[in-house]
């Protein structure tokens, strides 16, 4: 078992804040709010805040958060928790509150993580919500049946129902454990099944821009601003659809652009171990080999452009092994 006892440290600070990726989503939500209820358990803290960014709480999201306040106003806080999150960036408009915090501590699953805090409690697996679970197990903390609820919530939706992703034996021993105390069912409609209106709309806006490269195997499509104010969609309910494209028959490479406000983001999605989170890291990004995403300001038919021959060289170099 993995040493989480540097986590100690949190135990003398009289207000912690804990901070999540753009757009949170299942996995992020479910850990930052599982984290919170142990650090007011387990070590007694009373000042604990969560704070994310983001548009629209869907309703899973909604249950997910149950009566969690989140993003009150920010204080100065002795330290700041990053969580599922691989760089600052992705923290958004509350970057500076991590970056200015005199202690820094970071949680987190994925492959291409900065390793930027003071204690760096960095795994590739499943989730975030596994890392979770494992603290709360070697710290001796039982969860209630909601949290255990969270748990699990997260990890099925971060593995897309254990068919991406780094999980193993011990996820699934996890997932066993948390089953005992949850409606699996009621977790995977919450997790994988429902969907608003708007983000299925989004999903068919994407499908009918689809454009296929190299004998069907890259993936293309976008999803613009306009479209979103068509629908009266928010970046949230963009979440989901590089999952949904992935099972495209023949297609290795899923590459999603979708404007993001001001700013433009590009997921990817692939099959069959083709690694591209080397790629997304280095446009600032990250992920994992099969899941990884960055943001950019270049124009959709620009990144295609810078795009395509590097994902035709990621497609051949494992073509020849």
């Amino acid at each position: 078992m993995n040493n989480y006892k540097p986590l100690k440290q949190l135990k003398k600070f009289k207000s912690v804040c804990l901070i999540g990726h753009l757009s949170p989503d299942t996995d992020d939500f479910a850990s930052l709010v599982c984290f919170k209820h142990f650090l007011e358990s387990k070590f007694k803290l009373a000042n604990v805040d969560i704070f994310a960014e983001y548009n629209k709480v869907s309703n899973s999201l909604q249950a997910i958060i149950s009566n969690t306040k989140i993003n009150p106003t920010p204080k100065q806080y002795d330290c700041a928790v990053m969580m599922d999150c691989p760089n600052t960036e992705r923290l958004g408009k509350f970057k500076d509150l991590f970056v200015n915090a005199p202690y820094k501590i970071v949680i987190d699953h994925h492959a291409t993580n900065d390793f930027c805090g003071d204690i760096n409690i960095v795994e590739n697996i499943s989730s975030t919500c596994e890392i979770i679970f494992k603290i709360m197990r070697q710290f001796k903390y039982t969860p209630t049946d909601d949290e255990y609820e969270k748990l699990y919530c997260g990890i099925l939706a971060d593995t897309n129902g254990f068919a991406v992703g780094n999980f193993d034996e011990q996820t699934f021993k996890i997932a066993a454990e948390c089953s005992k105390h949850v409606n699996v069912k009621k977790c995977y409609k919450q997790s994988l099944v429902n969907k608003s209106l708007a983000n299925m709309q989004m999903l068919a806006v994407a499908i009918l821009n689809v454009e296929q490269f190299e004998n069907n195997k890259i993936v293309f499509t976008k999803i613009l601003n306009s479209d979103m104010q068509k629908y009266h969609a928010s970046n949230d309910e963009l979440y989901g659809i590089s999952n949904q494209l992935n099972g495209i028959e023949d297609a290795k490479i899923i590459c999603v652009y979708s404007n993001r406000g001001s700013a433009n983001y590009v997921s990817f999605r692939t099959k069959d171990d083709y690694d591209i989170s080397k790629l997304a890291k280095s446009y600032g990004g990250g992920g994992h080999p099969g899941a990884a995403a960055f943001i950019t300001d270049l124009s959709y038919t620009d990144i295609k452009t810078e795009l395509l021959p590097k994902l035709k060289k990621i497609l051949k170099s494992k073509q020849k092994r």
